[in-house]
């Protein structure tokens, strides 16, 4: 516990890397986020999710192909609604998802975590972890709600 009594957040830094055929590692893109922390006299932690996105070539490509699909079944539609809003869904663009698009990139990861206090490095953990494929972002059930109707 500092003298102060008040502990600052920890922090952290992840480092997301993979292996090719050769045993040689590459870093990738990857984004964290801090979700919260506690400490007392005695320890402190740190969570955090962590993102290990697919390329954003596909992501856009991904966010294309379901807002193609959502205009042309609102083009066929007979119902008003979907006329009203036709000219609006028409002019999205990929970046109308980049709040809520959540799809990881498949494969095994090596993961290098630092936990930082107010910018030193306190500790170093490494893991390895494997992402399977589980299904495309759109094909959630919120996605398909228009297709059941």
């Amino acid at each position: 516990m500092p003298s102060s009594g008040v502990l600052v957040g920890l922090e952290t830094s992840v480092v997301v890397s993979t292996m090719d055929a050769s045993g040689a590692t590459h870093k990738i893109p990857s984004r964290f986020t801090v979700n919260g922390g506690t400490g007392d006299e005695n320890s402190e932690c740190v969570t955090f999710y962590l993102d290990i996105p697919i390329d954003p070539s596909e992501r856009e490509a991904a966010i294309r192909r379901y807002l193609d699909e959502v205009v042309a079944e609102a083009k066929s539609s007979g119902k008003e609604d979907d006329q009203t809003f036709l000219p609006v869904i028409s002019q999205m663009g990929p970046e109308a998802f980049d709040s809520i698009f959540r799809q990881h990139r498949v494969g095994q990861f090596a993961v290098e975590c630092h936990v930082l206090d107010r910018g030193r490095v306190l500790g170093v953990g490494h893991t390895n972890l494997e992402v399977v494929f589980d299904g495309h972002f759109f094909e959630q059930d919120a996605f398909q709600i228009r297709k059941k109707e």
